[in-house]
């Protein structure tokens, strides 16, 4: 979904869609959660966890509880606080991360998220035996830490001892979907996991059921992808969300150049000014410019007369 989906309706964003034989894939964070929030797909979420951390699948299967701390959080700088989805089994704890964009404040703001569950999980624990392990397992969009489909990184000194024998208990796990993308596949050729993964970043709908072919689960997870890929409230969700970040991201740089010129405070009030300006010049209604901006209708109109 490029930026100029913003100008659409949601009627016109799923008929394009369907007239392209398209669908909104899972390397959107929305989908992401959604999809392995699904109950019929804990066999495939239990499959890509066991397969990454070689925790037995049919533990997981039986024993996790999953959940969303992102749904009850409207503010998208919150939103950037909390983890995609977080899956308690046992006694560890595994936050998924879906980075489709990979960059530096991405990156930086999931080792912070590691961290704080590797600190919660230590006040909850009683005794050191019982602090079981803290992973976290990202998908990153674009080439980061190494070039292999999965990393592990581990904390280790400059030396690259690993510090103590308790922090085996703390991983991260980076799955690199990039290098997915340079294969020119066969389906026969891939691995369950390869197809999974594949099927995530995938928006063709010729090519997700070649995917899934013969599979149950991998069928049934394409057609949750499409389901929601027509689904109004979910592609309004999206379109919103996009906005917002383009918003977000626009404010930013705007705040960054004009803080230089003018100071931090007064920069941020002109860039901001930017923005609306940008998102009307875009046919973006001023309803929608509100709600992203936080700014009131009176004042947007104000500044776009």
């Amino acid at each position: 979904m490029n930026e100029k989906i913003y100008s659409k309706t949601v009627d016109e964003i799923i008929k394009n869609l369907e007239e392209r034989e398209e669908v909104i894939n899972a390397l959107n964070d929305r989908v992401f959660k959604s999809l392995f929030l699904d109950e019929s797909l804990r066999g495939i979420l239990s499959y890509i966890i066991s397969y990454v951390t070689e925790i037995d699948k049919d533990y997981i299967y039986e024993n996790m509880y999953v959940t969303d701390s992102y749904e009850s959080v409207h503010n998208i700088k919150e939103r950037e606080n909390t983890h995609d989805l977080k899956v308690e089994v046992g006694s560890n704890v595994i936050t998924l991360e879906m980075n489709q964009f990979n960059d530096r404040e991405t990156r930086f703001r999931n080792s912070a998220h590691f961290h704080e569950s590797i600190i919660k999980k230590l006040e909850r624990a009683k005794k050191k035996e019982d602090i079981g392990r803290v992973i976290q397992i990202s998908f990153d969009g674009k080439v980061g830490y190494s070039s292999d489909l999965i990393s592990s990184i581990m904390m280790m000194d400059l030396k690259r001892h690993i510090i103590d024998t308790s922090e085996e208990n703390f991983i991260k796990y980076k799955i690199n979907l990039s290098k997915l993308r340079k294969i020119d596949y066969n389906v026969s050729n891939l691995s369950r996991f390869e197809r999974i993964l594949l099927i995530m970043m995938e928006n063709k709908k010729r090519k997700l059921k070649s995917l899934a072919k013969g599979d149950k689960e991998l069928e049934t997870m394409v057609k949750k992808i499409e389901d929601m890929s027509k689904d109004p409230n979910m592609v309004r969700y999206i379109k919103d969300e996009n906005l917002r970040r383009i918003a977000y991201e626009m404010d930013m740089e705007e705040s960054n150049k004009k803080g230089h010129e003018t100071g931090y405070s007064e920069g941020h009030e002109q860039a901001k000014i930017e923005v609306v300006k940008n998102l009307y010049l875009e046919n973006v209604d001023i309803n929608t410019i509100s709600k992203v901006t936080g700014l009131s209708v009176k004042e947007i109109e104000e500044i776009v007369k």
